[in-house]
């Protein structure tokens, strides 16, 4: 088992890992993303979001994003 022995988050990396929960992406997204110390969940997500929509765009050009809603089919069943 390994032990990451690194620096501490920052305040931002913290709230980012807290809504992705993964440290590297936290590291990550906080490279280009600024938040205010009481940011909500909703303003971390849709930080996160834009972020994302940023580099698609830089990819491939395009800002358009089609989200397609699942339905998780498990918590239909019934027993």
């Amino acid at each position: 088992m390994s032990v990451f022995l690194g620096r501490p988050l920052t305040r931002t990396e913290e709230q980012l890992y807290n809504y992705c929960m993964n440290e590297r992406q936290a590291i990550e997204f906080a490279k280009y993303i600024t938040l205010p110390e009481n940011a909500s969940f909703e303003l971390i997500e849709n930080s996160v979001a834009m972020l994302l929509v940023r580099v698609k765009e830089a990819a491939d050009g395009h800002t358009e994003i089609e989200y397609v809603s699942g339905q998780r089919r498990d918590t239909l069943r019934l027993t």
